[in-house]
């Protein structure tokens, strides 16, 4: 049996960014590393990338939307799963967060926003056709367990 390889200093502190959900102070990372240079570099990666946000008053989160960082802090607690969505509806419109674990790329999150439906019949009309497309078309043979 094969032991798993330890995270990246990168991917731990991703990962402390998801759970958290919201603003980190740089302080509260140092206790990630005994390496305070590696976990700069680490940070910046994250920010150049677009994985993580930085502002000088607050520190870091990771960048995404409120339903973005949710899915995110799903998929990132339940390592089995390769696809975690959270949705909100706001009146006629809804709003999907997806996070996802993808071979060969790591962890890619997006934001989908249906356009507001005319009446509800409408908007179980939307809500059905997007299931159904995403049923034909995004299949998890192409999503890995790589972060």
């Amino acid at each position: 049996m094969r032991a798993e390889a330890p995270l990246l200093l990168r991917d731990r502190v991703r990962d402390v960014l998801i759970e958290a959900g919201t603003w980190v102070p740089r302080i509260d990372l140092n206790g990630l590393t005994g390496c305070a240079p590696a976990l700069d570099d680490a940070l910046a990666d994250l920010v150049i990338d677009g994985v993580v946000e930085h502002r000088q008053a607050v520190g870091y989160r990771v960048k995404g939307s409120d339903l973005v960082r949710k899915a995110l802090r799903q998929l990132v607690r339940n390592p089995a799963n390769n696809r975690a969505v959270v949705a909100r509806q706001v009146k006629r419109q809804f709003s999907i967060g997806i996070a996802e674990r993808r071979a060969g790329i790591g962890i890619v999150s997006y934001e989908l926003e249906l356009p507001p439906a005319a009446d509800d019949d409408a908007a179980l009309n939307q809500a059905i056709a997007l299931t159904n497309f995403w049923n034909a078309n995004m299949e998890l043979k192409d999503v890995g367990r790589s972060l």
